[in-house]
């Protein structure tokens, strides 16, 4: 990637994948992401869009969002520091493009820099800087060109969180404008999340002529388990003065919570919801999707396959090979593959991707990724001194946790090992309850226990 992509491009981008996915051409169809290149196939849910939006518009970072206290808490964590991208020039590996990632204590990413390879040495490309609060959320990202003839970093694009609690965070995006030297308003997005700290919906506005249009609206449902299980995208119709439905998703899953099926609406040109895609999946001995069958709408009744991803994993659960597969109208025909090498901390420092010539019947090389790593006891010895900390109880009656000795705490905050932000506590006489969801997929939760003079963190298991 040579450019910063505009929030309005990845807008494009992101909100086309609802409505077609991609067809396969003599190219990978897969974006590069360490550990694990994710379909652009899928269709995600609100969250997931989110995420996937949020990484795209910042040149691929994907900021680690757990906090300080909940990472000291957490055990050491192995950050990703430089990824290499290489091609197949016939005969052998080549440099092509990589990135370098800067981490802090806390194994957050604060920096990233691209540079592509000129045949003799490594030269910039775009860079990204980013910062956070004092417990660990993101406030701003900072993009970067690099002018190669002036030798100079010059200001591309600059991206600002606010946030009301932790019911709205308000991103605003801005562009560089060389000829004023200020930054101009382009996009913002307002996120909302409900009491689960899920986000339920999103308003993506336009800068125009000095005001903030509105342009889409997504909202999302949940099942009681937390599950995404419809989505609704919303176009403003500026002529007629309303929202316009474009499209509905909706999400199944099986006894266990696994997603299982993935199907959408689509508006035609006459405002009707019609149907468009549909995904399968299947699933294996670790609860991860063996295969998803990608299906599209023949306007006739009837389901067509289109396109197949297979996946096979190591003993320990790791990704270890996947398939890609294009419907012929009557059979799987192989497109593309790839296989990783893990190193002994279950870490993924290589990946070889081959494209498949139907016409010979031999797989070729395509790209390699090559990925290293730096291990981070996150926040080690640096952690504020825990006053008055020490008397601090937490007992488990039945599925209430009950927190006691609370003195000077004015706040405690419940996330799980991910960084998802699951309740914040009322602290009442020095005591606090919490009644936490049925499920945890992550296998237990942190506590994170603040006041004016405390900061500790506390793994709370089942």
């Amino acid at each position: 990637m040579k450019n910063l992509v505009p929030f309005s491009a990845v807008f494009f981008l992101i909100g086309a994948a609802f409505v077609a996915r991609p067809v396969p051409v003599s190219g990978w169809t897969k974006t590069p992401v360490v550990p694990k290149p994710f379909a652009l196939h899928a269709r995600p849910a609100l969250g997931e869009w989110l995420n996937l939006r949020h990484d795209l518009q910042s040149v691929r970072v994907s900021a680690p969002g757990l906090s300080p206290l909940a990472k000291a808490a957490a055990p050491d964590t192995f950050v990703v520091i430089q990824l290499n991208v290489d091609t197949w020039n016939n005969s052998q590996w080549t440099n092509s493009m990589q990135t370098l990632f800067s981490p802090d204590i806390w194994a957050r990413i604060i920096g990233v820099k691209d540079q592509a390879w000129s045949g003799s040495a490594w030269g910039n490309l775009d860079s990204v800087a980013i910062t956070y609060d004092s417990l660990g959320t993101e406030l701003t990202r900072i993009g970067k060109l690099w002018d190669s003839t002036a030798r100079m970093w010059e200001n591309s694009l600059q991206i600002t969180h606010s946030y009301q609690g932790d019911s709205l965070d308000v991103t605003v995006q801005q562009g560089w404008n060389t000829g004023t030297g200020a930054w101009e308003n382009q996009e913002r997005d307002s996120v909302r999340f409900d009491s689960w700290k899920d986000p339920v919906s999103i308003l993506v506005q336009t800068w125009t002529s000095g005001t903030w249009l509105d342009t889409l609206r997504i909202s999302t449902e949940y099942s009681a388990s937390r599950k995404p299980v419809r989505n609704q995208r919303e176009l403003w119709s500026p002529l007629f003065r309303q929202w316009a439905i474009a499209g509905k998703d909706t999400l199944m899953y099986d006894a266990s919570d696994l997603l299982i099926r993935q199907s959408g609406l689509e508006s035609n040109p006459l405002g009707i919801l019609d149907s468009s895609w549909n995904d399968l999946y299947s699933y294996g001995t670790f609860q991860k999707p063996d295969s998803i069958v990608y299906q599209l709408w023949d306007g006739s009744g009837s389901w067509v396959n289109d396109w197949k991803d297979i996946y096979a994993y190591a003993s320990t659960g790791k990704d270890s090979a996947y398939y890609g597969q294009v419907w012929t109208g009557a059979q799987w025909l192989f497109v593309q593959r790839s296989f990783s090498t893990l190193d002994s901390n279950g870490n993924v420092i290589e990946e070889r991707r081959h494209i498949f010539n139907s016409s010979t019947g031999n797989w070729y090389n395509y790209q390699r990724l090559r990925s290293a790593y730096v291990r981070i006891t996150p926040g080690a010895a640096i952690l504020p001194p825990l006053t008055r900390a020490g008397r601090i109880r937490v007992q488990r009656l039945g599925t209430l946790f009950l927190f006691t000795g609370l003195e000077g705490v004015d706040r405690i905050q419940v996330c799980g090992f991910s960084g998802r932000k699951i309740a914040a506590l009322t602290v009442r006489d020095r005591v606090a309850r919490w009644n936490p969801p049925q499920r945890n997929p992550e296998g237990g939760w942190v506590a994170l226990f603040t006041g004016p003079r405390i900061r500790r963190a506390m793994r709370l298991g089942y």
